[in-house]
C-alpha cells in the first residue's frame, strides 16, 4: 500500500515538474516574444560629425526590437534639433539624449559658424543688443571722411549679416555682453577689419523676414540740404496684415505727392 502511495507521490510530482517546466518555457518565450516587438526609434540617416548643431535633415526613423533599444534613445527628432552632439554619430546610430547638449559658451561658438564662413568678434552698444537676438540679422553701415565734399559721407558696407551670438547668449540663454559675433566670408573678415580701422561703424537691424540685398548709394553732405519734391513721410504699416502675412502690405502716405 505504502508503495502504491509513494508511486502516486512521484507521479503527481512528475506531472507537477512538467507543469512547471512548461510554465517556465512560456513565460520565457512570451519574454522573448515582448523583446522582439519593435518600436521606433530616431537614428542618424548620415554620419553626423563630434560637435554639430543637430538638424532634422540629419535625422530618420528606424523600426528596432524593443530589447535592443538603447536607455535615453530619441523618439521625436524635434527633441534633438538645435543640440550639439558631444560624440560621433554614425550612420544608421540610434541618437541618444545623453549624448547632446544644448549650444553653449561650454559648447564653443565654432559650431555655430556656417561651413565656408567666419565668426567675427566686435564691440556693439549695449542697449542695442539688449534688444536684439543670436538669429537675428544686420546691416553694417560705415561714416568716413568725404573725398568729395565736406564732412562726412555714410554709406552701407554689409548687408544680411546673420548674429551668431550677444555675449554668451548663443540662442538658448545666457547673459548679453557689449560685444556680438556674426558671420562673414574671409574676404568681408579682412573689408570689415579696415573698415573700423578707417571710420565709424553702426549696425542697422533689418527685419527677420527680410534677406534682399540692396543697391545702396552712399550718402554724402549735401544730401542734408538737397530739396525734396515731396516732403520725407513715414508710411504706416498695417499691423494685422504684418502680423498675420496676408496679402500685401498697406501703406498710407502721410500726404499725397504734389503735382
Amino acid at each position: 500500500m505504502g508503495g502504491k502511495a509513494g508511486l502516486i507521490i512521484a507521479g503527481i510530482a512528475g506531472i507537477l515538474a512538467i507543469m512547471f517546466n512548461g510554465w517556465y518555457l512560456a513565460s520565457k518565450e512570451r519574454a522573448l516574444e515582448r523583446g522582439l516587438i519593435k518600436n521606433r526609434v530616431v537614428v542618424a540617416v548620415r554620419n553626423i560629425p563630434k560637435r554639430s548643431v543637430i538638424k532634422t535633415n540629419m535625422l530618420g526613423f528606424m523600426e528596432i526590437p524593443q530589447k535592443y533599444i538603447q536607455p535615453k534613445a530619441i523618439r521625436d527628432p524635434k527633441a534633438a534639433e538645435g543640440l550639439v552632439n558631444l560624440v560621433p554619430i554614425s550612420r544608421g546610430m540610434q541618437v541618444l539624449q545623453s549624448s547632446l547638449v544644448p549650444l553653449s559658451k561650454d559648447t564653443g561658438l565654432s559650431v555655430k559658424v556656417p561651413m565656408g564662413m567666419r565668426g567675427i568678434v566686435a564691440k556693439g552698444d549695449k542697449d542695442l543688443l539688449s534688444l536684439i537676438n543670436p538669429g537675428d540679422h544686420l546691416d553694417i553701415l560705415l561714416t568716413l571722411p568725404d573725398l568729395n565734399y565736406p564732412g562726412n559721407c555714410v554709406f552701407t558696407r554689409l548687408q544680411n549679416v546673420i548674429i551668431l551670438s550677444i555675449g554668451s547668449d548663443f540662442g538658448t540663454g545666457g547673459e548679453k555682453g557689449n560685444f556680438l559675433t556674426f558671420a562673414l566670408t574671409p574676404e568681408q573678415c579682412q573689408l570689415f577689419i579696415l573698415a573700423t580701422g578707417e571710420g565709424k561703424i553702426t549696425y542697422i537691424v533689418r527685419s527677420y523676414n527680410d534677406g534682399k540685398i540692396n543697391n545702396i548709394k552712399k550718402t554724402s553732405y549735401p544730401a542734408l540740404y538737397e530739396k525734396q519734391k515731396t516732403p520725407i513721410t513715414p508710411k504706416v504699416v498695417s499691423d494685422e496684415k504684418h502680423i498675420g502675412g496676408e496679402g500685401k502690405r498697406e501703406t498710407v502716405s502721410a500726404e499725397k505727392e504734389e503735382k
